[in-house]
Formats: structure tokens, sequence, C-alpha cells
């Protein structure tokens, strides 16, 4: 029985096979996703100047390959990519070399890296999701998959194996090269480590290095900071520096001018710059319906949005381990009303995000603030699209029943309410039914509770109702027409 729906697969052109959400596997989209969570979430992200902390004396270094995780299977006869969600891909040139290399292989499940083997210049992320897209024109067939794991073979579990025994065994399924290969790993003394990202990196402009610590199993990450001019929008008071900031929020821009919630910059400030940014913004606070904090839990104070500055960031992440998309929050600003929250949208966390400098040369416009600084470091395509405003549809009530119950002369209120959304295609994160439940009873310490649940049909909403309903309605309630 196959594990892929195949009502779901998408021919796309030059034999390429595409399904969103079609790997009918659950034990084998756990055991991707629970990767994803638990080992290659975890790898140490490093600056090249972080070399010179390693400890040991010997790593495993690979190159780190632009592209996006994903997974080979074979299960039987058939052989496919997928990614923790859910989605399909058959019918690449890499997956045949994959299924003759794994002939004799009954059932495997590989970690690597899907990307794209262009002739000039390097990878990047967003060249996958182009030749994975309905107008590839043919691209798919440059898609090349670069093993670093196995986490199963036949009926045995991989995980447990150390990178030695992990590498020795990727080695005999699969070729070194060709569209379908094991990654290459060279060991490299400590010392030296500095000079290969130099040769690999900063001259030969790969995206970073991959290197493991055999000893002690620790996976780092060895990326050069990007610079991105970023505008600030809001500002905290540092606790233990008298009229300074701590950190500053910013934010980039849409083509509509709106202001995409960027990143909380804390890093990066000498005092004296601390206590200038401090004096600057302390006469430019303005009002907000938006309100978030830092991580000290202190509320940014919102400002014109007038200084353009640089920063650095290590990485960027686009989505969590589920492979949902980060949301992110999107802004309006009016110079009277200040700032108005929009429609929030997929987009990014930023990892080591620092203080570079003031552009006194840049001005606060969609074009040097523009998303698409972040092209060559994500996978997303609303880049260039608008913001959208909080005005979805309307919910539609579905039942509504009240009762009171009189109890030495206070009367308590029970109220049931259940309602569609009309919003859940329009944002995923909006659920398609929801139902509240509400408690009002005056003699007690705390009158008011509420109790929320929602559901993704009518059925289920309407049996949540129901089962409240008799659950809370006894005898001496009765109903208010």
């Amino acid at each position: 029985m196959s594990v892929i729906d195949s009502s779901k697969m998408e021919a796309l052109g030059e034999g390429l096979l595409v399904g969103q959400n079609a790997l009918l596997d659950s034990e084998l989209l756990g055991s991707a996703r629970n990767y994803k969570k638990l080992v290659a979430s975890r790898y140490r992200l490093m600056t090249e100047g972080d070399i010179k902390h390693l400890e040991g004396s010997q790593l495993q270094a690979s190159l780190k390959l632009d592209g996006q995780l994903h997974f080979l299977a074979k299960v039987g006869d058939e052989c496919f990519l997928f990614n923790i969600k859910g989605r399909v891909v058959q019918g690449l040139p890499l997956l045949e070399q994959a299924q003759a290399a794994l002939a004799d292989t009954d059932q495997v499940l590989i970690a690597g890296e899907l990307y794209y083997a262009q002739s000039e210049g390097r990878p990047r992320v967003y060249d996958v999701t182009s030749a994975l897209g309905s107008n590839s024109e043919g691209k798919s067939q440059g898609l090349a998959f670069a093993a670093f794991d196995i986490l199963e073979h036949n009926d045995s579990s991989c995980r447990a194996l150390d990178f030695t025994e992990k590498q020795k065994k990727l080695n005999e399924l699969l070729p070194g090269e060709g569209q379908c290969h094991v990654v290459q790993n060279h060991e490299v003394e400590t010392t030296d480590l500095g000079q290969l990202f130099k040769k690999w990196v900063t001259d030969g402009g790969e995206e970073g290095l991959v290197c493991v610590d055999t000893d002690n199993h620790t996976v780092y990450k060895i990326k050069p900071k990007h610079n991105v001019d970023v505008v600030i929008l809001g500002y905290t008071e540092h606790p233990d520096m008298v009229d300074s900031v701590r950190v500053l929020l910013v934010g980039l821009m849409r083509p509509d001018n709106s202001f995409q919630v960027f990143a909380k910059v804390g890093g990066g400030f000498s005092d004296e710059e601390r206590r200038e940014f401090f004096n600057t913004l302390k006469d430019t606070a303005v009002p907000s319906s938006f309100n978030i904090t830092d991580r000290n839990h202190t509320l940014f104070t919102m400002v014109r949005p007038e200084i353009v500055i640089e920063m650095a960031f290590h990485d960027l992440i686009y989505e969590n381990t589920a492979g949902k998309p980060e949301m992110k929050p999107v802004l309006n600003y009016d110079a009277i009303e200040g700032y108005s929250t929009l429609l929030p949208e997929a987009f990014v966390s930023v990892l080591g995000p620092v203080f570079k400098r003031i552009r006194d040369d840049k001005e606060v416009n969609a074009t040097d603030l523009r998303l698409t600084q972040l092209q060559d470091f994500v996978d997303l395509d609303n880049l260039n699209n608008s913001a959208r405003s909080l005005d979805l549809a309307n919910s539609e009530v579905l039942s509504r029943e009240v009762f009171t119950k009189t109890t030495k002369g206070l009367v308590s209120v029970r109220k049931f309410i259940s309602w569609k959304t009309n919003k859940e295609t329009l944002d995923s994160s909006y659920p398609a039914y929801a139902f509240c439940y509400v408690d009002y009873s005056p003699g007690r310490k705390d009158p008011l509770k509420r109790v929320l649940r929602i559901a993704p049909t009518r059925e289920a909403i309407d049996d949540v109702f129901e089962k409240f309903k008799a659950s809370e309605i006894k005898r001496g309630w009765a109903p208010v027409q």
C-alpha cells in the first residue's frame, strides 16, 4: 500500500510531481519533525570570530549548502522526497539515482539538503522554491540532494549511532557525487579552521561551514554576519543605566509603506550610544494600539519612524519546528494616530541581531528599507506583497443560548455561543470554528469565568456546544428568551 496520497500529487512538467500534505505515513512524518525539533534546530550557530573559542583538536568540516531541509525516503518500491510539512516530491532525476543506489534497501529515511546545483555561483534557497513551482520551466532537473544524516535503515533506528558510524552507512548507501550524494566531510585541525573558512566562505563565496566535533557530538554552523538597513520603531529603557536604551525595536517596509516588524536589537551598542539613542528617541514617542515587550517583559515605547540604522544578523528562521511559518506583526503609521495593527504576515525570526551604525544616507521609504534586502537569505514569496487590513470576513454566529438562576437574590448567568470565523482561508492563524462559554456568578471570589474552544468543522463545534450545555445546565437554570 502506498504511503503517498496520489490524489494530491500535481504534475508540474518535466516529470516533476509535487503534492502538498500528500504523505500518508504519520510515523514517517513524525520522525522527520522530531529530527528537526531535536537535532537540526540545536546546531550551535557561530561566526568566523568564534572559531578561536572552539575546543578539541580535530573536526569534520563540510560546506553549508543554501537549500531546504528534506528527507529522502524509500518504502518498498517507492522512493521520494518530503519535508516536515508533508509535501512530497517525485519525478526528479536525483530520485532515479537514489532508486538505483538503494535498489537493495527495503526501507530508509535520510536527512539532507535539497539544493539547486547551478553552474555559476553558489546555491540559493529561493532557487529550490522556484524549481518546485508551477513555472519551473525545467529548472527542477537541476535539483540535487546532499545527505548528511540517516535516521532509519530497514527495520533499525540509526539515531544512536555516532557520527562516524552514520557516515559509513551513508557512504555504503549513496555515492559521493552526482545529483543524489553524501555530503563530503573533510577532517581539519581546529587551528586550521579559520583558514578553511576564509578559503571556502570569505574568498569562495559559499554560505558557510558545518563542523562536527566527534568527541562531544556537537554540530556547529559557522556563517558570516549579514547586514541590513532598518528603521527604529520603538525602544525600552535600560534598568541599570540611567537615561539609556536597552533594546531597539526595528522594522522594514512593504511596498505600500506599511512597517514589517523585524527584530529586537539589544547588542552592539557602546554605553555612549545607548545614552545618545535615549536622548534622541525620548521626545519622539507616539500613540500605538500595538504593544510588544522585550525579553525582560518591558513594554516598548513606540516612536516616530525617522531613524535608519544598519544592523547585522547571523541567520533567519522562517518556520518553526512543526513547519509552520513565523507570523510577524505589520503596522500602519499615521502622524497623528500613531501605530495601528494590520494583518500579521509570514516572516522571519532573527538570530544574533546587533547594531552596527546609524545610516544618515538612507531615508525612511519603501526602497531604502525594502523587504527584498533579505531575498538572498530566506525562502519567502511575500517580500513584495503589500500589507493586508485586519478587516477580514465577518464571523457568523451559529448558536447562542443564555441561562440564568437566582440564588439568595443574586442572579447568575451562563452563556454558550459558537460561531464560524470565515477567516481561516485568509489567515491560517484563525480557526474555522470557535466556541465560548461564559459563567458569571456574583457570589463567587472570581465572578467571571470564560472557556474557549476551537474546531475544524461545524459538526465538531456543535458537539462541543452540546456537551458544555449538558454539563453546565442542571435543575434551576432557566433559558433567557
